[in-house]
């Protein structure tokens, strides 16, 4: 096994053990670990086999406040008032999807990209502003892989309800048809229907 910063190999001599410890764990990891002891006396094997499970995909959230005594006692299901719009735009530009959303008490929102929970990462960021009610999600620096069906789902004590939009990509500018980049995603502009 070649060394690598994610592999830590120990040896506690007082209760003789040999750790191997796996610094974040991937798919890759899995397999048949042998470990061979080797001294002028000899050598020892032994074997194990590593299952790696895949972690729990949570989507991106926004986690509503707990709600107040009065919320509770006056719920209401969540309610699409204004759905996500279709949108079409320049690669890299940010794009904000946004939805208005009512509910009392106030929401949970969750948000998935063509039927998969969306991951957070370091280009997208979700809010909800409770003066507006609108939930928004940003996208920075738009590329290809980000073209698809956004989907927000709302849930509450009382309910749930959802809605859906399209992000895709505007052509370039011209000369861009030579690079191959945008000819392939142009035309796969996913078919989207608000879902509320």
């Amino acid at each position: 096994m070649e060394a690598t910063p994610r592999y830590r190999t120990t040896y506690d001599v007082p209760t003789k053990v040999v750790t191997l410890e796996i610094l974040d764990t991937r798919p890759e990891d899995q397999g048949t670990y042998k470990l061979q002891a080797v001294n002028p006396s000899g050598k020892a094997d032994t074997t194990a086999k590593l299952t790696v499970q895949p972690k729990e995909v949570k989507p991106l959230e926004v986690k509503a406040p707990p709600p107040s005594p009065q919320d509770l006692q006056e719920m209401q299901p969540p309610k699409v008032i204004v759905p996500i719009e279709n949108q079409e735009v320049p690669e890299n530009t940010p794009v904000l999807l946004k939805a208005t959303i009512i509910g009392k008490p106030t929401p949970d929102f969750a948000w998935f990209k063509d039927n998969q929970p969306l991951q957070p990462s370091n280009k997208i960021r979700t809010r909800y502003n409770p003066d507006t009610k609108q939930v928004l999600l940003q996208i920075d620096n738009v590329q290809p892989e980000d073209v698809g069906e956004y989907l927000v789902v709302a849930t509450n004590p009382a309910g749930q309800d959802q809605t859906a939009g399209a992000l895709g990509l505007l052509p370039g500018p011209p000369g861009d048809e030579d690079k191959g980049k945008n000819n392939q995603v142009i035309n796969h502009q996913p078919k989207i229907r608000n879902v509320h």
